[in-house]
């Protein structure tokens, strides 16, 4: 197991980082025998607007994660309950730990 410059070379001592596209996650250093790591997991939710008025709210990092709303409050409202519902099944299926479901964040674009 290599190491970056000025992290303890023990046995006992490894950085752990679990990270996919569109999750951020703060490392530290953890003693093997009680593996403690922080993770926020964010979710960056974009906007865009048909021609008819109604909002699209997306998150791409989510497959298929996008909603329809009248306004831009409701279609944020949308997604992040269908986002939260993803991500409740993936902590059901056992994809994800209940450390990453208890930290999940959202992140507003600003464009649109």
């Amino acid at each position: 197991m290599t190491f970056p410059t000025g992290v303890p070379k023990s046995p006992r001592i490894a950085l752990f980082a679990r990270v996919t596209p569109g999750r951020r996650a703060i490392v530290s250093c953890v003693e093997r025998k009680r593996l403690r790591y922080h993770l926020i997991v964010t979710f960056t939710v974009d906007f865009d607007r048909e021609e008819d008025g109604r909002w699209i709210g997306l998150i791409e990092a989510i497959p298929g994660c996008h909603v329809y709303g009248a306004t831009r409050e409701e279609a944020l409202a949308k997604v992040e309950a269908l986002a939260l519902h993803v991500v409740a099944e993936r902590l059901e299926d056992r994809e994800i730990s209940a450390e990453e479901a208890a930290s999940v964040n959202f992140v507003v674009s600003a464009a649109a």
